[in-house]
């Protein structure tokens, strides 16, 4: 029973750093205003807790995934890619808060000194 244990934690901890890696490059990404690479990025992130997330959950993201354009040739359309890039990764945090995956607060709100 304690094997199972040392192996779930060290699997979360696996997940948990290849969702910060994640992160970081979709940030990346964004700063180099490469928004098709930032969208794929958050898809991937979503694909990496896609087991945690609720049918509704998954719904409103691949429908929003469906409706964004990612084949990108003016400037209306990478300006539409940016915000519904943002669309998407707001909803995505959202979700990614609300299961446990994000930092939490603390618990005890005592000063240091």
């Amino acid at each position: 029973m304690e094997d199972t244990k040392k192996v779930a934690f060290n699997l979360s901890q696996l997940m948990m750093m290849e969702l910060q890696g994640l992160m970081h490059l979709s940030n990346k990404c964004y700063l180099r205003c490469d928004w098709k690479g930032c969208f794929h990025t958050l898809r991937c992130i979503k694909f990496n807790v896609i087991q945690s997330l609720t049918k509704a959950e998954r719904d409103q993201l691949k429908q929003l995934e469906d409706t964004t354009i990612l084949m990108t040739r003016g400037n209306r359309e990478k300006n539409l890619l940016r915000k519904r890039t943002e669309e998407y990764n707001e909803m995505l945090m959202d979700v990614l808060e609300a299961h446990g995956f994000l930092v939490k607060e603390r618990e005890e709100h005592k000063k240091m000194f």
